[in-house]
C-alpha cells in the first residue's frame, strides 16, 4: 500500500513540475497563436464576402498569418516542455514581432526577456 502512496506523490510532483515550467511564455504564446487564428479568420471571411475570389496579395498574407500561427503553436509546446527549441523559436519569433513597432517591439522585448537564461525555467528530474 505504501508504494502505490509513494508512486502517486511522485507522479503529481512530476507533472507538477513539468506543467508549470515556463508558464507565462508559453501562456504569451498560445495567446498570439489564438490572435493569428482570429486575424486569418476575419481575413479569409472578408476576402470572400466582398469579390468571392482571393487576390494574390491575400493569399500571400493568409499563408504568412498560416506559417506563424504553426510556429507559435509549436512554440507554445516546446516551451511548456523546456526545451532548447522552445527557446530558440521564442527568440526567432520575437524577430518577427521587433518589425511590428510600437506595440510588436515591446512585446519582442518581452519575449526576449522572458528567454535569458537567468528567468529560463528548466526541469531538473
Amino acid at each position: 500500500m505504501a508504494i502505490f502512496k509513494y508512486s502517486h506523490a511522485f507522479f503529481i510532483y512530476f507533472w507538477g513540475v513539468i506543467l508549470m515550467l515556463n508558464k507565462k511564455l508559453s501562456g504569451f504564446h498560445l495567446g498570439l497563436g489564438i490572435f493569428y487564428l482570429i486575424m486569418f479568420v476575419m481575413i479569409v471571411v472578408l476576402s470572400f464576402g466582398v469579390n468571392q475570389s482571393l487576390d494574390k496579395v491575400a493569399i500571400g498574407y493568409i499563408c504568412f498569418l498560416l506559417f506563424l500561427i504553426a510556429l507559435h503553436l509549436k512554440a507554445y509546446y516546446e516551451v511548456r516542455k523546456s526545451t532548447q527549441l522552445g527557446k530558440i523559436l521564442s527568440r526567432v519569433l520575437a524577430c518577427f514581432l521587433l518589425l511590428g513597432f510600437p506595440i510588436g517591439t515591446l512585446l519582442a522585448l518581452l519575449i526576449f526577456s522572458y528567454t535569458k537564461e537567468s528567468n529560463w525555467q528548466t526541469s531538473n528530474i
